[in-house]
């Protein structure tokens, strides 16, 4: 787990044994990184022997996690023309096969090889990008959804929803959804996509969703549905809010899908996958930022309030 912002020493990530509650390994901030800055919004991901980390100092570790032990192996520190300095990486690793993939605060998409942590291709995606990548394999061949932030652009812009051939790097398709940055007093909040997308199955194959923070006049946020082949729109459902969470897919015994999604402001959605339909809203909370998961028919979400609930679907 790593830290977010600065507020104790030594500013980085730790490693806990689930087992005693002990802190086990400890790394602070990285005197070889090419960006000063300890934090890690990423969750990292293990492949065989190996734990993968993104670094929003502009690195990518590569530990060994056999024996019980934590052992740094390797890095990837990189920088392009299109950053002023390294960029960092906020979002979490895709992975297929022997490539992870890895965005960052420069919009750059980047493919690795993680046996030997060299890059295999590079592609501009405009602007920042927080939300973790989604992977999906058609015909035996791998593909990439990814979508910006309004950052670099301004205060106002597009978020740029985009398909990759993964093994290349090729686009696909790209859909735009417009979004304004907005301002209270000091504090500045940029617009797009902050949450992974979330692939359609059952009654919505063929369909993909992303929830999209656009802070329009009349809408702050919206589930947007996209059609997977072409890239092109198929509905548009209003939030009450905007969302950084991710959505989280539901499907009942005819087989239908429906999507559970939290925003900012504490509610949370059942939402029709097909139709775009609000099923259910509930304000159970005062922010969901962080991704559910599901344990049989529940719903296991964190709140910024310092809550973690647990909600029964019917």
């Amino acid at each position: 787990v790593g830290h977010g912002v600065q507020k104790t020493s030594p500013f980085g990530h730790s490693v806990y044994n689930l087992f005693t509650s002990q802190e086990t390994y400890t790394f602070g901030k990285d005197p070889n990184a090419w960006r000063s800055w300890g934090a890690y919004d990423s969750s990292p991901i293990v492949v065989d022997s190996f734990l993968f980390r993104p670094g929003e100092n502009g690195t990518l570790y590569k530990y060994y996690i056999g024996d019980h032990q934590v052992q740094l192996q390797s890095t990837l520190r990189y920088s392009l023309t299109n950053a002023k300095r390294s960029a960092g990486m906020e979002s979490s690793m895709s992975v297929y096969r022997n490539y992870g993939y890895i965005t960052d605060n420069a919009g750059n998409i980047l493919c690795v090889n993680l046996n030997t942590l060299m890059p295999v291709w590079h592609y501009h995606n405009h602007d920042d990008t927080d939300a973790s990548p989604l992977l999906e394999i058609e015909d035996e061949i791998p593909y990439l959804y990814s979508g910006c932030e309004i950052d670099k652009q301004g205060s106002k812009g597009a978020s740029y929803f985009i398909k990759l051939n993964a093994l290349t790097g090729e686009l696909i398709w790209e859909d735009t959804v417009p979004c304004r940055r907005i301002s209270f007093g000091e504090k500045t909040l940029d617009a797009g996509l902050f949450g992974s997308p979330l692939l359609g199955e059952g009654d919505c194959e063929g369909m993909i969703f992303a929830n999209f923070c656009v802070n329009m006049t009349k809408e702050r946020g919206c589930l947007v549905a996209f059609d997977k082949h072409d890239g092109h729109k198929l509905y548009k459902t209003t939030l009450k809010q905007y969302a950084w969470s991710s959505p989280l897919a539901f499907f009942n015994d005819d087989n239908e899908m429906f999507i559970f999604l939290g925003d900012c402001a504490g509610n949370v959605y059942l939402i029709k996958g097909k139709t775009g339909e609000i099923v259910a809203c509930e304000t159970l909370g005062s922010n969901f930022e962080s991704s559910p998961i599901i344990v049989d028919d529940k719903v296991i979400l964190g709140s910024r309030g310092n809550k973690i609930l647990k909600i029964a679907l019917q």
